[in-house]
């Protein structure tokens, strides 16, 4: 990618010849990010209204657009100059939307706990591989959409909840659990509004259980904003009910540990990242995050200095890391969004290893599944460290 950032825009035979050998895919946006900056804001806003297909309602709506778009094309040549290595952002879909018309985030601190005690979880004689990628099992399940609802704190809660409750109860299959329950139901928090996934925890315990997402299926619009759909208490007492075999798994909580001690303060520079990835040999971690410059993340490893600030009150969304690859040319974490699958790297995002990139490390969780068994764990980490990655 180098040479192809140094090639003239001009330069095609330079341009082919850079990336010769390499898939479409794997260069695309990159691609059009360099490419861009040889075309006229003209051109590119032609461009872009052809590749998504954009239509307006007056000449003054698509000016507003217009300079919507022309903001968005500037975060994305700032960010991939920030960015230490290959860029990786590039225009999308939402280049001309307004803020709360683009993929929601959430996160919203519940004050009360800052002073409370946190109990960090400590694995015992950690193996520390060279890389886990949880997708290749059946504990991370397909990426969820939290749609233009403000619930990525019940998605990253839910989706670790999933997470362990298949690795402790041994499914072959796994199960999709309901964020929508979580998000409708959870009285610290505010639905659509933001909330943090330890309120989601204490509010799995206080109820007979999680219910599965086709019991309680995700309402929330995918395209606008709406209200928080109500919580169903009568729903909620029946998740153990006389109908459970016919509603369906449900999955009940012990409690929840920190995967490693939060930050609460301005600056989040010493975290304890092998601590993390520690907790990531235990399973999938529920992570809180800086993602102010994700809208336009398109692959690749994002860097530290890309992210932005790692201060707690810079923390703005939630999602699950679910791996890490330490033996890459480039170091990442595998994080899992909520975003659908269109978004980043196949709705994933890949984060720079050896700092606390994008706060990753800021407030890392992970719930303690009741009569969970640890005897399946290790069978389900044998097939999530690839081969050739036993131990560093």
């Amino acid at each position: 990618m180098n040479c192809l950032m140094s090639c003239g825009c001009d330069d095609i035979v330079c341009g082919l010849g850079c990336v010769a050998g390499k898939t479409l895919d794997s260069i695309a946006s990159k691609v059009k990010t360099c490419a861009g900056g040889c075309a006229s804001i003209d051109e590119q806003w032609a461009a872009f209204k052809l590749e998504f297909n954009k239509v307006y309602a007056d000449d003054d709506d698509e000016a507003s657009r217009r300079k919507i778009f022309e903001q968005s094309l500037k975060q994305v040549n700032d960010g991939n100059l920030r960015q230490s290595g290959a860029p990786v952002f590039a225009l999308n879909w939402m280049a001309d939307r307004r803020p709360e018309e683009r993929y929601q985030r959430g996160y919203k601190r519940n004050s009360a706990r800052r002073t409370a005690d946190v109990e960090v979880l400590q694995v015992e004689n950690p193996s520390r591989p060279k890389s886990i990628d949880w997708t290749l099992t059946e504990a991370v399940t397909p990426i969820k959409n939290q749609g233009q609802c403000g619930s990525c704190w019940a998605f990253s809660a839910t989706e670790t909840i999933e997470s362990h409750f298949i690795l402790g109860k041994g499914m072959k299959y796994g199960v999709s659990l309901s964020p929508q329950q979580i998000t409708s139901c959870t009285t610290a928090d505010y639905g659509c509004g933001g909330g943090e996934p330890m309120d989601a925890y204490d509010y799995v315990m206080s109820v007979p259980g999680l219910t599965n997402e086709w019991n309680w299926p995700y309402v929330q619009s995918m395209v606008e904003s709406t209200a928080t759909a109500n919580c169903s208490a009568a729903k909620e007492q029946a998740i153990n009910g006389t109908m459970a075999t016919l509603e369906g798994v449900y999955a009940q909580l012990d409690g929840y540990k920190f995967a490693t001690k939060p930050c609460y303060g301005a600056g989040c520079y010493e975290q304890n990242l092998t601590q993390l990835a520690d907790a990531v040999e235990h399973g999938p971690v529920s992570i809180c995050v800086v993602a102010q410059e994700w809208d336009f993340y398109a692959g690749g490893v994002m860097s530290a200095d890309a992210c932005g600030p790692m201060g707690d009150v810079f923390v703005d969304h939630c999602v699950q890391l679910v791996g890490f690859n330490r033996q890459a040319p480039e170091p990442y974490w595998i994080v899992r969004n909520s975003w659908g699958t269109e978004w980043g790297e196949n709705g994933n995002i890949y984060l720079q290893f050896d700092l606390n990139s994008c706060g990753l490390a800021d407030e890392a969780t992970i719930p303690f599944i009741k009569d969970a068994s640890d005897e399946f764990r290790a069978s389900f980490l044998q097939r999530a460290i690839p081969d050739a990655a036993v131990s560093v």
